[in-house]
């Protein structure tokens, strides 16, 4: 068996700085061209309001579609009496929530206002209607 003879060559180490360099700049190239929007489930097109007073979205947002969909904080709903127990739910944990009602211009008016007497009925005192200006 032949001995080789091994080099005397120091073994360099890995640098990890240009690594670290090249995820910075890769997270800060993702924060500046990426931007988090939250997507709608539903498509809604608010209607538009004359005059209204401009809130920010409440804690719980209630969307009605113009097909009859109601999404309440992004959990479709199937029936009006599912609305009322997930309210009663939400408002037994914080009774001063503020809710927001976010209509399609092309939700029937009857389910709008139906919805809004099961919330006030649940108990909700804070209670907003989304609208766009002119």
């Amino acid at each position: 068996m032949v001995d080789f003879e091994r080099s005397k060559k120091p073994v360099k180490p890995i640098g990890l700085i240009p690594m670290i360099n090249v995820i910075f700049l890769l997270l800060i190239y993702f924060l500046v061209v990426g931007s988090i929007d939250k997507l709608e489930i539903i498509p809604v097109t608010v209607p538009i309001a004359e005059n209204g007073k401009v809130v920010d979205e409440g804690q719980l947002t209630i969307v009605l579609g113009r097909h009859d969909e109601i999404l309440a904080n992004d959990e479709f709903l199937t029936s009006p009496e599912e609305v009322r127990r997930f309210v009663k739910e939400q408002l037994q944990a914080s009774p001063n929530l503020f809710i927001t009602v976010k209509a399609d211009a092309k939700a029937r008016a009857g389910q709008v206002i139906e919805i809004m007497e099961i919330l006030e009925d649940a108990g909700g005192k804070n209670l907003a209607l989304a609208t766009q200006s002119p």
